[in-house]
């Protein structure tokens, strides 16, 4: 019982990441995220930094990167089929 909710939870929250991702304002999202990225990544690279800023402007690159990363994986088709399966094959047994 735990998995299939489990397995539910995960299925409608890819749902959602791919609804907001292929939509308008997500594909804004995603792409104003990136240039975020670009832009803080410039700033470490173009300019000497305290230690303190440094770490600042890795930890707004890093953020930014796994959050790009988790909207765009759980939207990806494959994900959302194999979680499908999963589901079919757990409420099966």
């Amino acid at each position: 019982q735990k998995t299939l909710e489990r397995l539910q939870k995960e299925l409608k929250k890819a749902a959602r990441s791919s609804h907001f991702v292929n939509s308008d304002e997500g594909q804004y999202v995603i792409e104003y995220i990136g240039e975020l990225i670009s832009a803080f990544t410039n700033q470490l690279l173009n300019s000497r930094k305290t230690h303190e800023e440094y770490i600042e402007l890795r930890a707004k690159v890093d953020i930014l990167r796994k959050l790009k990363q988790v909207l765009e994986v759980q939207a990806n088709d494959e994900v959302i089929a194999k979680l499908s399966e999963d589901l079919a094959l757990a409420t099966s047994e």
